[in-house]
């Protein structure tokens, strides 16, 4: 049986709020609560869901950026979350998986030029000695991103928006990693760019042989870069499935409204739910689901005992009382 690159259990994260007594935090933001997944290698994860649902929290605690309040992520057979600085570099965790952020201006450093940019990362790891090894990774990595060695002399701000996102997923590649994730890669480009940074993410993966965990709002980009879905909600998982299954499989009804959002082709790309309430608080979550005030076809017992993510007959999960085998 093939098991996965990457799965986390339980995974908590819980971000205090305000300072009382004795300096005691007087409550705490539930960001992720108790997350269960399963990453296959060589696939495409999606982390789906409106702005402060736990997407880049759990991204951030995969790629060790942040800790887990509790909860394990296990990467190729090992608990990373039990290693630290020193224990991370020796298993090459920190090469292992990398990660491309959502705005690449802010990214890179404005004061460096692209050819210290990329060195930078091989010269901090020592994966070359020499430096005329370092200049043929350079080399090539521009080639595999569709950058000409001209603009090594040049800084960030002389690149075009795509350009400057080509470079971050070329530091992201410089260490051979095997998983790579990729926070909202494409959101901060023009339109016209979008679907060619995808289009190289896509040949990259087949080349390399990579696993990515993509971080999006935007269902397009889920469905045609993705090989699985998850939708989350306030914190936690509400669904798992094929992303080729989404629009027509999709049972639980936050999955449903965000599709039916999508398909109005509003001029925002971020989920339009003006008819509904706004979500519960995150640091006093509801008793029961957590979705039940916003949910058109909630029923009593939504209000009084929390779902557990609950596996169907056809291989997707979901989070609702409602969703049976029947």
């Amino acid at each position: 049986m093939v098991k996965p690159i990457l799965s986390t259990c339980k995974l908590k994260k819980l971000f205090p709020v305000g300072r009382g007594v004795w300096n005691k935090p007087k409550a705490y933001v539930n960001a992720l609560d108790k997350v269960d997944l399963d990453i296959m290698g060589c696939t495409t994860f999606g982390l789906l869901g409106e702005s402060g649902c736990g997407k880049t929290t759990l991204a951030q605690l995969i790629t060790r950026l942040q800790e887990p309040t509790s909860g394990t992520i296990w990467y190729k057979g090992h608990d990373i979350t039990k290693m630290k600085g020193r224990d991370l570099r020796e298993n090459r965790i920190y090469s292992q998986i990398q990660i491309v952020f959502q705005n690449p201006a802010e990214v890179l450093s404005p004061r460096r030029t692209i050819d210290f940019l990329l060195k930078e990362p091989l010269k901090i790891n020592k994966v070359y000695e020499k430096e005329i090894e370092i200049e043929q990774k350079i080399e090539e990595l521009l080639d595999k991103v569709n950058l000409r060695p001209e603009l090594l002399t040049r800084f960030p701000h002389q690149l075009s928006g795509g350009q400057q996102q080509r470079i971050c997923i070329a530091r992201a590649l410089s260490l051979n990693p095997d998983f790579i994730v990729l926070d909202e890669p494409t959101s901060a480009l023009d339109v016209s760019v979008q679907a060619k940074i995808l289009n190289l993410l896509v040949e990259l993966q087949q080349k390399e042989r990579l696993t990515y965990l993509l971080v999006t709002h935007d269902i397009r980009v889920a469905e045609y870069i993705c090989t699985d879905i998850a939708v989350m909600y306030l914190g936690e998982i509400v669904e798992i499935l094929k992303a080729e299954e989404f629009r027509q499989n999709a049972k639980h009804p936050y999955s449903k409204l965000l599709i039916e959002s999508a398909n109005t082709e509003c001029e925002e790309k971020d989920f339009d739910l003006k008819v509904l309430d706004d979500p519960p608080s995150p640091i006093n979550l509801p008793k029961g689901c957590r979705f039940q005030a916003r949910c058109p076809v909630s029923i009593p017992i939504c209000s009084t005992i929390h779902p557990e993510l609950k596996k169907i007959s056809d291989g997707t999960k979901c989070r609702c009382h409602r969703v049976t085998d029947n």
